[in-house]
């Protein structure tokens, strides 16, 4: 699925900080805008990903009523026809469908992928596509260092039946800890988080993965 967002942004802003570090604005949730459905082979996405414009995003769910309006759950009484980015209107497709793991971490792309290839050992030999993070790769203008070190990886690869994908990924994630690919983190407000070597809550249909280009300031700029 496409999402296309009337009210803002699907892309981050990204900026120099008066002390020198990058300052990051993350994508703008979607209160209004409209779904199509996308058809294509796993070769095919780096190309659909790569035309994305600002305002645009993907979910890996389908939606019954699509090429349809989505609104906010609350405003849906206003909007015959529309629909919103809930379970009640997304679900993954039965069949051949899109799986998607979000790695949030420093190491290096080999690294990620022999951690779940040896929690789910058939992964290894799975066709995948690997891509940075949408904010990795960015540069001052003229200079050859990032500015920042890439962290984050996006994998695409594909799940013989998408609607068993959400109970797919809550047992890769219990696996992961069972391989030691999982640790218990603080957060800045004091609480514990579950971590493992991917992100346990994008499994879900109705998710959006942001892959649009990210709005860049002054001074800065993007490579591959």
């Amino acid at each position: 699925m496409v999402n296309k967002n009337k009210s803002g942004l699907m892309a981050k802003r990204i900026s120099l900080a008066p002390n020198g570090t990058l300052a990051k604005n993350p994508a703008a949730q979607m209160a209004a805008g409209t779904v199509e459905t996308v058809t294509a082979t796993l070769a095919e996405l780096p190309a659909i990903l790569a035309g994305l414009k600002s305002n645009e995003a993907i979910a890996l769910g389908v939606c019954e009523q699509a090429p349809a309006e989505i609104v906010t759950e609350k405003a849906l009484p206003q909007h015959p026809g529309a629909v919103a980015r809930t379970k009640d209107f997304f679900r993954m497709p039965d069949g051949l469908a899109l799986a998607y793991f979000d790695a949030d971490t420093d190491a290096e792309p080999e690294q990620v992928l022999g951690a779940i290839a040896q929690a789910f050992p058939a992964f290894a030999d799975a066709a995948k596509i690997v891509l940075r993070s949408s904010s990795s790769g960015i540069y001052r203008t003229g200079e050859d260092k990032p500015v920042a070190a890439s962290k984050g990886l996006h994998i695409y690869a594909t799940i013989r039946n998408g609607a068993d994908f959400p109970r797919f990924g809550e047992a890769l994630c219990k696996r992961l800890w069972l391989v030691g690919r999982g640790q218990v983190e603080p957060s800045e407000a004091g609480a514990l988080l579950v971590r493992q070597s991917i992100d346990a809550a994008t499994f879900s249909p109705e998710r959006i993965v942001f892959e649009a280009a990210p709005i860049l300031g002054a001074g800065l700029e993007r490579r591959a």
